[in-house]
């Protein structure tokens, strides 16, 4: 639900708590995540990208063109003799948006399997010109519902998180992009030419000549 979420609820006595408690659940249950963890955070993940988290607590925030290593650590699910669809020994990493789809990436594997397997990945954000991303989000691992989660993202520390994690996209002045899609930019070179005829000057084509 993330900690920005229930900012918006008012008090609405008995029934407003219990309709609160419902929402939580619910949300639990159908948003529920993978035991592994998103982690930009290299005091949690050593080698990984610092990177902040200012939007909600379930999405790290980065810009189009960053490129940055995550790490998906405690991957406890995993066995360590996956490969990707890719070919490669390693396990599929899935950067889920609604808005331009799913990127698909290789991750390496350590220490798999057991608690501290750890799942290590690249990613250029994409910046143009067929994805221009915008909004949040969502990372999973072995497959597109497989979603990470958000235990460090929320708090810092691993403490335990059940809802999705993954990364916020923002401008230049730290703003989510909420305009999805690339403008297609058109360069048109356009020439001017000078006919003079007596007095008259007109510009037409590419071509001079005086008569």
């Amino acid at each position: 639900m993330g900690r920005r979420w229930y900012r918006g609820v008012r008090d609405g006595g008995i029934s407003g708590v219990f309709a609160l408690a419902m929402l939580a659940a619910s949300a639990t249950t159908a948003f529920a995540a993978a035991p592994g963890s998103l982690c930009n955070t290299p005091s949690l993940c050593p080698g990984a990208t610092s990177l902040p988290s200012t939007v909600n607590d379930q999405h790290y925030d980065t810009h189009p063109g960053d490129s940055l290593i995550g790490k998906i650590i405690h991957a406890s699910d995993l066995l360590g003799t996956e490969h990707c669809t890719s070919g490669p020994a390693g396990v599929d990493v899935f950067v889920k948006s609604t808005d331009f789809g799913n990127i698909t990436l290789c991750g390496s594997l350590s220490s798999c399997p057991g608690a501290n397997c750890t799942i290590t990945f690249s990613w250029t954000v994409p910046n143009g010109p067929t994805i221009c991303p915008c909004n949040t989000s969502i990372v999973a691992y072995k497959d597109t519902g497989n979603n990470s989660n958000n235990d460090i993202i929320d708090d810092g520390v691993i403490n335990g998180g059940n809802n999705p994690a993954g990364y916020a996209f923002l401008d230049q002045n730290g703003n989510v992009i909420t305009t999805c899609g690339c403008t297609a930019t058109t360069t048109t070179s356009s020439s001017t030419t000078s006919t003079t005829s007596t007095s008259t000057s007109s510009s037409s084509s590419s071509t001079s000549s005086s008569t």
